[in-house]
């Protein structure tokens, strides 16, 4: 994954910390609006400065493009902004920029800093891999989230999850990728799509885990063989 930072912030550790956690082999570009110390000690891949450097980088190869802590202004100028680009990925994380007009400033999601906790960074950029959400207020609850992005290709449906999913003491919660609940059994996963299980105990939720995950790897197998047997150049 091709990750975009933006800050206006120095304090911008905590951030890279969590993509580096649920993604170690994410690629980082850092744009800072502010004169950052020891760029080199960031754990970035580049570190660019002021807003002109925007300019340079290929939206082409984004995948993420993350705000953060810009005033409200400028936020919704460069939510603007990276969605004419065409980066797939939009999120801000700011004080005071409201959830409800996110989408209308170009961003995918917008989380406050006084709601911002690790799972809710994991649910939103671990793409591809399998998110622990902890509840602590209700101990016999265990709840694990998966964010869609290459296995979006796979054309799995929802009535497909909930089958392989059957009796298995979970329930399972699919979202599409604007963040609205949807009970279409036709509906196929799309990058950003959202699945939720939730489960009573440990061993129900992994029971529900490793049934998603074998019919993914049974898309998967599926998905490469008629690649195999495409002609050369990719026609039909």
């Amino acid at each position: 994954m091709r990750y975009l930072i933006v800050t206006c912030s120095k304090q911008i550790n905590l951030l890279i910390e969590a993509i580096r956690k649920h993604d170690e082999k994410s690629i980082i570009t850092l744009v800072s609006f502010v004169q950052v110390e020891k760029p080199s000690e960031l754990g970035v891949d580049e570190v660019l400065t002021g807003r002109e450097s925007l300019r340079n980088i290929d939206y082409r190869k984004i995948d993420v493009a993350v705000v953060w802590d810009c005033i409200d202004s400028e936020a919704y100028e460069l939510g603007k902004q990276f969605r004419l680009a065409g980066i797939p990925m939009i999120i801000g994380f700011t004080e005071s920029l409201e959830t409800r007009i996110s989408r209308e400033c170009g961003f995918d999601a917008v989380i406050s800093f006084k709601h911002y906790i690790d799972c809710s960074i994991g649910t939103l950029l671990g793409f591809d891999t399998w998110i622990e959400i902890p509840v602590k207020e209700f101990i016999n609850t265990h709840i694990k989230a998966y964010r869609v992005y290459k296995r979006a290709r796979l054309g799995i449906t929802l009535e497909e999850i909930l089958d392989a999913t059957r009796d298995c003491s979970g329930i399972i919660y699919v979202y599409d990728k604007t963040g609205k609940y949807t009970t279409t059994l036709t509906y196929r996963l799309e990058e950003g799509s959202l699945i939720v299980v939730v489960a009573p105990t440990e061993k129900a939720l992994s029971t529900c885990i490793d049934r998603l995950n074998k019919l993914f790897t049974l898309a998967e197998r599926a998905y490469a063989s008629l690649e195999a047997r495409r002609p050369f150049g990719g026609c039909e």
